[in-house]
């Protein structure tokens, strides 16, 4: 197991220059969000997550507008949306990762947002052909739908830097994995301890 960690690790500190041009050049509009929500939401009642209600999954919906529903809410400050694939299909999230997500979501990314301000997601939910197109790790935990047990998300925040952004995650997550790059760090909660630098952090 700590091998096959290490390597992973390695892997992944490899994706940087990928991620960096998601954020660039890949975003949902609204109305891919709201179609990737509403596949998330009819998968979810056809097949169920751990006995849970699709109301028990979520925060409380807010009114939807003349522009349509309002997102799925994973708490005060995270939308499903922000999770889904930003390959040209608008891959969402898979509904039997969500539980994992919510974790993720409750216990790291909204402890961070209060200590550094609003938080972007810059990759969540990868499709196998998206994680190559970035370079990402063969198991990385951005394959929700290989690692729905465990997952991932790249983010930054309004305030500090990479390297305190790491601290923390590291803090948060004493089992799971955080990876530090220059402008970004990684977040997720595997099973074991995971932690690396991309290319060219000291």
């Amino acid at each position: 197991m700590g091998a096959q960690v290490g390597e992973q690790s390695e892997n992944d500190a490899d994706e940087e220059e990928g991620v960096e041009q998601i954020e660039a050049t890949d975003s949902l509009s609204q109305e891919d969000a709201q179609r990737a929500d509403a596949q998330v939401r009819a998968e979810l009642a056809t097949r169920g997550v751990e006995g849970e209600g699709i109301e028990d999954l979520f925060e409380p919906e807010e009114a939807g507008t003349k522009a349509g529903p309002a997102p799925l809410r994973l708490s005060a400050h995270f939308v499903l949306s922000e999770f889904h694939c930003k390959d040209a299909q608008r891959t969402p999230v898979p509904a039997v990762a969500i539980p994992a997500l919510l974790r993720l979501v409750r216990d790291v990314l909204e402890p961070m947002r209060g200590k550094f301000g609003t938080c972007t997601v810059h990759s969540g939910f990868r499709t196998d052909a998206k994680n190559a197109e970035v370079e990402g790790a063969d198991q990385s935990q951005h394959l929700y739908h290989r690692t729905p047990a465990d997952v991932a998300a790249d983010i930054t925040f309004a305030s500090g830097s990479p390297s305190d952004w790491a601290a923390e995650g590291e803090r948060l997550l004493p089992q799971g994995g955080v990876g530090r790059y220059k402008t970004f760090v990684h977040v997720d909660n595997r099973q074991g301890q995971a932690r690396w630098k991309g290319t060219g952090v000291s």
